[in-house]
């Protein structure tokens, strides 16, 4: 808002500066002056926003990279077999390919840091898997049909 209103200040300072330039050039090298300097304060408040934009910019990439950090330590400490790079990148992989067929965009899974969230779809998937499994098994599950004794045999003796 500030810097906004200095330039449309600035803005209309060239209009009035141009007029004075055909009718009173004197007033216009005084008046010049005087738009220079305003234009340079304009230029050091724009200045100045821009650093102060890059250190909040900063600070907040420093505290999401702590947070991530910190997202990436509890999923290990949950997971303790996450601490092996080759098996923590093996189940990474089947839970993104859950959380795909659920419909995420392979985007989104980039951008998931929360451990929750992570621990969520890994429960999820892990019960995914073991459903397809109790139906595979069940599949190749024979069943056998119970004997039937031939007419006329005797019973079966009970003790």
């Amino acid at each position: 808002m500030f810097l906004e209103g200095l330039r449309n200040e600035l803005i209309g300072d060239q209009q009035v500066l141009a007029e004075l330039a055909a009718t009173d050039p004197a007033e216009w090298v005084r008046q010049n002056a005087a738009f220079q300097v305003r234009a340079q304060r304009f230029q050091d408040a724009v200045q100045h926003r821009q650093t102060l934009q890059q250190q909040v910019d900063a600070d907040s990439e420093r505290k999401q990279a702590e947070w991530r950090k910190g997202q990436r330590d509890l999923l290990i400490q949950k997971i303790p077999e996450w601490s092996d790079p080759a098996k923590a990148q093996a189940e990474q992989r089947q839970i993104a390919e859950y959380a795909v067929r659920l419909g995420y965009e392979p985007s989104e899974l980039s951008e998931l840091f929360d451990a929750r969230a992570v621990l969520v779809l890994r429960d999820a998937a892990r019960y995914a898997q073991a459903e397809a499994d109790r139906k595979a098994a069940k599949s190749k599950q024979v069943n056998e049909p119970h004997k039937v004794n031939k007419p006329g045999a005797a019973k079966p003796t009970q003790e």
